[in-house]
């Protein structure tokens, strides 16, 4: 039987660390990582700016089926583009998309309609599912 010492921490599931971080108005926020801290730095300055409103950090969103709470979706951050109204809910991924983050993101999209946005490491800035080089073949040509 092996043993763990219970006040030691143990490593994160995938490897990420939990940071503290400067959030609205001055106040300190817990992010799930670096990089979504970092995006929630970029995403404040361009609300300053006024190109983005009503930004919120971690809201629940209730997946439903039948009136029935099946499950709860966090979404890392909503707000408003101030250019077109159109509201945006945004995740951060630091590269891995976990097959519960696809059903939620599926279900998301059934329930309530919404697109998820996915920031951060690995996901760029085209949209999910659209690969330029798909069906480019790398290599050295064969010569016939």
């Amino acid at each position: 039987m092996s043993y763990r010492c219970p006040f030691t921490k143990s490593k994160s599931r995938y490897g990420v660390r939990k940071v503290k971080a400067e959030g609205a108005r001055g106040t300190m926020r817990a992010y799930g990582s670096a990089g979504e801290a970092a995006r929630a730095a970029v995403l404040r300055l361009l609300e300053e700016r006024g190109l983005i409103r009503d930004l919120c950090y971690q809201v629940p969103f209730q997946l439903r089926v039948n009136s029935v709470l099946i499950e709860t979706y966090i979404a890392d951050f909503t707000y408003t583009r101030t250019d077109d109204g159109v509201d945006v809910v945004e995740d951060f991924k630091n590269g891995l998309i976990t097959g519960d983050y696809k059903r939620k993101r599926r279900w998301m999209k059934a329930a309530h309609g919404i697109t998820i946005y996915e920031s951060g490491r690995g996901t760029g800035t085209r949209a999910r599912g659209s690969n330029p080089t798909k069906g480019v073949k790398r290599g050295r040509k064969q010569v016939v």
